[in-house]
């Protein structure tokens, strides 16, 4: 699911594999980026 949110912004969605299509190559890799980048800057940095 968190693919899926990522893509569309929605837990509901069309199959994703036919988000992924539709997006093309070029902005569900862009889109997967941001989300992982969001996901980062949100948890807490590691403690040593």
């Amino acid at each position: 699911m968190p693919a899926r949110i990522a893509l569309t912004g929605k837990k509901v969605s069309p199959g994703i594999f036919d988000v992924m299509l539709l997006l093309g190559r070029e902005r569900t890799v862009e889109r997967l980026r941001d989300a992982a980048e969001r996901l980062e800057a949100e948890s807490p940095a590691p403690t040593s």
